[in-house]
């Protein structure tokens, strides 16, 4: 009874996040519905009626899960039994339970470090490729061999301006600066270079930049003859990150695990959690995961109640946990997607001879 319970209230906090993601972040289409487009999946919303589908379905007949709402109202008429990955209803758990708490949703110009970190799978589509691209030091060959190619230490491409300024002998600064429409100017790439006798490294300061514009960048490559590095994205790379098991979690795992007073209920499921702790107690689990465990021990505390009338475990609130989490979450996508060592001999500081002005062909890349 308390895991059905749970799975409904879980069903209506899944419809939740998706409704305020469209409004979030939707946009209209010419047939009246407006779309949100994620990273991993699609949410439709079609007058009162959503539906959520996996981002590559080309049949939109069939959602994973469907639902009627208004603003003070959520009616569910298909559910999504186990079409989710448990990971994936994390996912939307944790965004509803973010919005609860009363925070907003990331910015759509927030870094996507942090969009990632806040959003995994559920983040505005190309949010990964734009990772991947920094990840694989895409962005930074192509921003210093385009400065070679030229010559120059300060280059104007359309309504883009690379900018490479050095601090000292051994390090500078390379940014890249768009002008938008409006004339107002911002730093959309911005990277610290510095140089050892052994090994070049660098330092992503900010990463404001959209998928269209990591596009541009690869046109701009191919004009030049700058090998460009056009790997597929791993949209679940950052929900995979494997993080020390919280304290709180850990404890009170421990003591159900030593004490064996698993009910039935709570104790489904369990097996692949308990042998990768006899591997390694120490082993790491994702924060989908850890949140998977915190409401096996929540549905394990709601038993014991019904049972014995009373439980002596003390649960803390999901968001304390999950605002944990992400802390050192955070700390690993900026080192995951931010590597400051590059054995890449083609990766070098660029020239600072006397910067000359060249006139390239290439003011199609305004965007």
């Amino acid at each position: 009874m308390p895991r059905r319970f749970l799975e409904a209230k879980q069903n209506q906090d899944i419809a939740f996040a998706a409704r305020e993601l469209v409004k979030n972040y939707g946009v209209q289409q010419d047939d009246g519905s407006t779309v949100y487009r994620a990273d991993a999946f699609l949410i439709k919303k079609n007058k009162s009626t959503y539906s959520i589908h996996r981002r590559q379905a080309t049949n939109l007949d069939n959602p994973i899960m469907e639902f009627e709402a208004s603003q003070y109202h959520i009616n569910i008429t298909q559910k999504p039994l186990n079409k989710f990955l448990p990971i994936e209803r994390q996912e939307f758990l944790m965004v509803a339970d973010t919005l609860k708490q009363g925070k907003e949703l990331p910015s759509v110009d927030e870094d996507p470090r942090k969009m990632a970190n806040s959003l995994s799978s559920l983040s505005p589509d190309g949010t990964h490729k734009i990772l991947e691209s920094f990840k694989s030091l895409e962005v930074l060959k192509i921003l210093t061999s385009t400065l070679e190619a030229f010559n120059s230490h300060d280059l104007e491409l359309g309504n883009y301006r690379i900018n490479y300024t050095p601090n000292d002998e051994t390090s500078g600064d390379i940014k890249l600066l768009k002008t938008e429409h409006n004339g107002t100017t911002r730093v959309a790439v911005h990277l610290e270079l510095s140089r050892t006798d052994e090994q070049m490294k660098h330092q992503v300061h900010s990463m404001a930049i959209t998928s269209l514009e990591i596009d541009k960048l690869r046109l701009l490559a191919t004009k030049l003859q700058i090998p460009t590095i056009n790997s597929a994205a791993n949209t679940h790379a950052t929900r995979d990150i494997p993080l020390p098991l919280h304290p709180a979690l850990a404890e009170i795992w421990n003591l159900l695990e030593s004490s064996v007073r698993w009910t039935s209920g709570a104790n489904q499921g369990n097996e692949g959690f308990r042998e990768r702790f006899q591997k390694d107690p120490n082993a790491k689990l994702t924060l989908g995961e850890q949140s998977q465990l915190y409401f096996k021990i929540l549905i394990q505390t709601k038993e014991e109640i019904i049972i014995n009338g009373k439980t002596d475990i003390i649960l803390p609130p999901l968001s304390e946990i999950t605002e944990d989490l992400k802390l050192l979450r955070e700390q690993s996508i900026n080192n995951f997607y931010s590597p400051k060592i590059s054995q890449n001999a083609e990766t070098q500081k660029p020239t600072q001879n006397q910067p000359r002005n060249p006139e390239p062909q290439l003011n199609n890349l305004e965007v």
